[in-house]
């Protein structure tokens, strides 16, 4: 696991004012606070180092905690 930047693409524009900071798992996925809650994202790498890009207009592109909780602790075993 290592630290590093989020971006999001919402309606195909990235918000530079909307980077959040994340835990990246060896999966490729994210783990971040967001808006109040903590969410998984499926995320790509980007040509900037240590950042990575979360796509919010894929449908797929976050994990339902509430509807799997053991993804978390799966991820966590994972590492």
């Amino acid at each position: 696991m290592i630290k590093v930047n989020v971006d999001f693409k919402y309606e195909g524009t990235i918000y530079p004012s909307d980077r959040q900071e994340a835990i990246l798992f060896p999966n490729g996925k994210v783990f971040s606070f967001v808006d109040g809650e903590f969410e998984v994202y499926n995320a790509v790498m980007t040509d900037e180092p240590g950042v990575m890009l979360v796509d919010l207009d894929d449908d797929d592109c976050s994990e339902n905690l509430l509807e799997s909780p053991s993804l978390l602790m799966d991820m966590f075993a994972t590492v």
